[in-house]
C-alpha cells in the first residue's frame, strides 16, 4: 500500500513539478497581464451586451427565412471579405479566451455564426427550437418598434396568447 502511495505520490510530483506546476509557472508568466485581461474580458462584456440587441433589431424581418430557403446574401465582395477576416478574427478571440479570461465559447459561436457556412445553419437552428429564446427575440424587437422575425415552420414560434401573457412565477 505505501509503494502504490509513494508511486502515486512521485507520480503526482511530476505532473505538478517542484515549484506548483505548469498552471503555477502560467499563472505567472500572466501576472502581470491578467489586470489588463480582466479589463479587456469586462469591456468586451459590456460591448456585446450592447451590441446584441441592437443587431436583433437592425436584422431584416425575413432574415432567418432568406437563411434557410437557400437565397443567396445580397453582399459585395468587399462586404463578404470583411464578414470573414471579423468572422475569424472572433474565432481567433473565442480560442484565446478559453484560457484567458472572457466567453470564449460564445464567442467562438458568435464567429462560426458570422463566417457562414453549414454550422451557422446548425447553430441558428439550435437556438429558433427554443421558445424562450424566440419570446426574447421578439420582445427586442417589439421594444424597437420592429415586427417580429418571420421565422421557418420548424421554429418554436409561441402561441399568440403565451407571448401576450406576462410571466408567473410559480
Amino acid at each position: 500500500m505505501r509503494a502504490q502511495e509513494a508511486m502515486s505520490g512521485d507520480a503526482a510530483g511530476e505532473v505538478a513539478g517542484e515549484d506548483g506546476g505548469w498552471l503555477a509557472d502560467a499563472v505567472e508568466l500572466l501576472a502581470p497581464w491578467l489586470g489588463w485581461l480582466g479589463v479587456l474580458s469586462a469591456v468586451l462584456f459590456l460591448i456585446s451586451a450592447l451590441l446584441l440587441p441592437l443587431l436583433v433589431v437592425r436584422l431584416p424581418a425575413d432574415h432567418f427565412i432568406d437563411t434557410f430557403d437557400g437565397v443567396p446574401a445580397r453582399r459585395s465582395p468587399a462586404a463578404h471579405a470583411a464578414r470573414i477576416a471579423f468572422g475569424s478574427a472572433l474565432i481567433a478571440a473565442g480560442v484565446l479566451m478559453l484560457v484567458l479570461p472572457g466567453q470564449g465559447l460564445l464567442t467562438i459561436v458568435a464567429g462560426l455564426i458570422v463566417l457562414d457556412g453549414p454550422w451557422r445553419r446548425w447553430v441558428e437552428r439550435f437556438a429558433l427550437k427554443r421558445r424562450s429564446l424566440v419570446r426574447s427575440l421578439d420582445w427586442l424587437r417589439e421594444k424597437a418598434h420592429r415586427e417580429p422575425f418571420e421565422l421557418p415552420e420548424w421554429a418554436a414560434r409561441p402561441p399568440a396568447h403565451e407571448q401576450d401573457a406576462p410571466q408567473s412565477n410559480s
